[in-house]
């Protein structure tokens, strides 16, 4: 039996928003919600993540239109994060099953690069450090960063701290981050 989850596309005119377009994702694969989206312009791609455990994708074209290119699956529970690494063909998911997926977009297609098994306790935020070869990562217990070489080759957990957090902020224009979670281990 297909299930489904809609995706909407919003554009802004002056301080207005207008529906732009409806996507109706079905699959007997979905599950639920979706809990993650993630816009790359330079990429023109729209990323999607949630209880499916899917990532579904979408490419704007010239006009402004999104077309549905697909999905992948490397994750094997739900996911709840999806970023960019700046600068770079690389994306980051992660997700109740504790691994931090690395992506590659290339020639207008998600590719599976490497899958990192993190021991989190579900993935909540993976965010690049700007300047270094260093991420970090946080979820229910600990924030971790995480050292890798340029091309991905070797990827180490160099800090561990107790961190029970939802979120994590970079301070704009600035080396401060924020975590936002439970008042245990804050």
């Amino acid at each position: 039996m297909e299930k489904e989850t809609s995706v909407i596309v919003w554009s802004k005119n002056n301080c207005a928003f207008c529906l732009k377009a409806k996507h109706l994702l079905k699959d007997k694969n979905m599950e639920g919600f979706l809990s993650c989206v993630y816009y790359i312009p330079e990429f023109k791609v729209l990323l999607c993540g949630g209880r499916s455990s899917y990532i579904y994708y979408w490419l704007k074209n010239d006009k402004g239109e999104f077309t549905y290119k697909g999905m992948k699956k490397q994750h094997n529970s739900h996911i709840f994060w999806i970023s960019h690494i700046p600068n770079t063909n690389f994306i980051f998911s992660g997700g109740k099953d504790n691994n931090i997926v690395l992506w590659e977009f290339k020639y207008g297609i998600l590719c599976h690069f490497k899958t990192i098994n993190t021991e989190h306790n579900t993935i909540r935020n993976i965010s690049k450090i700007p300047n270094c070869n260093r991420f970090i990562s946080t979820c229910h217990k600990y924030l971790k960063i995480w050292e890798y070489t340029d091309n991905f080759e070797d990827i180490d957990n160099i800090q561990t701290f107790d961190c029970n957090t939802m979120y994590l902020m970079n301070i704009f224009n600035t080396n401060y981050y924020l975590t936002l979670g439970s008042n245990k281990n804050n």
